[in-house]
């Protein structure tokens, strides 16, 4: 069997104009060890940020599909205030 880790990483602090959330720097930091991974990866990204994953998964590039795209082109991207709001009114937490 084989599987696919599917994920994406879009800059909302820069979309939103919000210093407040987490820095680029720091998820990429926090992404290293699934990017160093031998597994087959999906990421959506926005195209600036296409040539880190590509450094960090070059030894993998066979099993890596990055799919580049801006954020407002998402399906779902103009609906990011109502995403805010139910997220405000059923929080996420995270145990461990």
């Amino acid at each position: 069997m084989n599987n696919t880790f599917v994920t994406a990483y879009f800059d909302l602090g820069k979309i939103e104009n919000n210093n407040q959330r987490r820095q680029k720097d720091d998820y990429f930091k926090h992404a290293e060890f699934i990017l160093s991974q031998d597994i087959n990866l999906i990421i959506f990204i926005e195209p600036e940020n296409q040539y880190y994953i590509l450094e960090q998964r070059k030894d993998f590039l066979d099993k890596t599909h990055i799919i580049t795209i801006e954020f407002n082109q998402l399906e779902y991207a103009d609906q990011m205030d109502t995403i805010k709001r139910n997220l405000s009114l059923n929080p996420v937490f995270i145990i461990g």
